[in-house]
């Protein structure tokens, strides 16, 4: 069975490589304690506002500044609607309210 996709405006698993003096990405689990990284990357599955997934990546010079430019890149979904949104998730946030509307009536 397929995973369901991502909600608009919000990012997968953040997955954090780091590079040691100009060398290959290698993954954030695998750096020995006694070392520190200069350069790490965060990097994710972001689903956009016109409903296609890409991937996503920051750089800084901590695991912690990556995953938080990467997470400012992102934002979260505020199911507000904008220029770029499809319409079937206009239909969604009115059917949504729709049935908030009727639940509150009954």
């Amino acid at each position: 069975m397929a995973r369901p996709p991502l909600e608009l405006g919000t990012y997968g698993e953040i997955r954090t490589y780091y590079r040691l003096d100009g060398g290959k990405w290698r993954p954030g689990d695998t750096l020995p304690d006694d070392v520190k990284a200069p350069e790490w990357k965060a990097v994710a599955q972001f689903r956009d506002w016109d409903g296609n997934t890409r991937q996503v990546e920051r750089s800084s010079t901590t695991e912690a500044k990556a995953k938080a430019a990467l997470k400012e890149r992102a934002g979260t979904a505020t199911g507000d609607l904008n220029a770029g949104s499809r319409v079937h998730h206009a239909i969604d946030l009115y059917l949504a309210e729709a049935k908030r509307t009727v639940v509150d009536t009954s």
